[in-house]
């Protein structure tokens, strides 16, 4: 069964990089849900720099939109260079096409 959307949580979660990678095959749009708000502390700010550099870029590139939560996790998405076009706001959700 085919998907219209595949729907991620988190930007720097593995399984989002996984699902760009499954998304770009199938040829559908990724939407991520974005509740974190600032870096980790190490050592978890390891893991994020690793990340960022590996496939952030990948990631930033194959996501069609961006939701967050809140305000605070719009700016941590805006500090990890996420484009405004990507969508910053809930009502974004209804124009993914």
């Amino acid at each position: 069964q085919q998907a219209d959307v595949i729907q991620v949580s988190e930007f720097h979660q593995l399984s989002t990089f996984f699902s760009c990678v499954a998304a770009r095959s199938a040829s559908v749009p990724v939407v991520v849900w974005q509740e974190t708000f600032r870096h980790m502390q190490f050592p978890g700010s390891f893991y994020q720099r690793m990340y960022e550099s590996a496939v952030g870029s990948y990631v930033r590139d194959r996501t069609r939109r961006f939701v967050p939560r809140t305000s605070a996790a719009r700016d941590y998405l805006r500090s990890l260079h996420v484009a405004e076009n990507r969508g910053f706001d809930k009502e974004s959700l209804a124009s993914i096409d």
